[in-house]
């Protein structure tokens, strides 16, 4: 967890957030300090310690794609770092061989992967658009070693036949 952006801040912060006990003796300007506060060289003091994390950078991301839709599509998160989007059909079933899919890819399709390691919490959204109107899917908390899903992003294509549905993947991975 980052140290506080503004306000208080003390040694035994700075030794939490390097995974020491807080009553661990500490100088600024001990290595790993340094490396904290991005200070290499030079005068340090606790000011340059503000907001500062020794976990790893968040990771933002904004992932845009078309898939066929045929009824419905839903997200998975294999709790490994990967997520997928789906499309099936009015049974349920992942739709791979349409013949009325166009250019457009089908099936059971991997998306965006990441590194799970040092990362806990995954928020964002997946959102579609497409002929039969749009919805989005709010991704609220998830553990990074937690699987979820498949989970209806909450457009249904009961027009008869498939069609291309835009899509917009976005997450927060901290």
């Amino acid at each position: 967890m980052p140290l506080v952006s503004s306000g208080a801040i003390s040694i035994n912060a700075i030794n939490v957030e390097l995974g020491v006990a807080g009553t661990t003796q500490r100088s600024l300007n001990d290595t790993n300090a340094r490396t904290l506060a991005a200070r290499a060289s030079g005068v340090i003091s606790l000011f340059d310690f503000y907001g500062k994390s020794s976990g790893p950078t968040p990771i933002n991301t904004t992932v845009n794609f078309t898939q066929c839709c045929d009824h419905y599509a839903s997200i998975y998160y294999n709790g490994s770092g990967s997520f997928y989007v789906a499309s099936h059909d009015p049974s349920g079933g992942i739709h791979t061989s349409r013949s009325d899919c166009g250019s457009d890819v089908q099936g059971d399709i991997q998306r965006y992967t990441f590194t799970t390691t040092g990362y806990t919490t995954i928020n964002g959204s997946i959102s579609m658009s497409g002929r039969n109107g749009s919805a989005t899917y709010t991704i609220s908390n998830w553990s990074v070693n937690t699987a979820y899903g498949r989970y209806n992003i909450g457009v249904t294509d009961a027009s008869g036949g498939a069609g291309g549905y835009s899509f917009t993947l976005t997450l927060t991975i901290t």
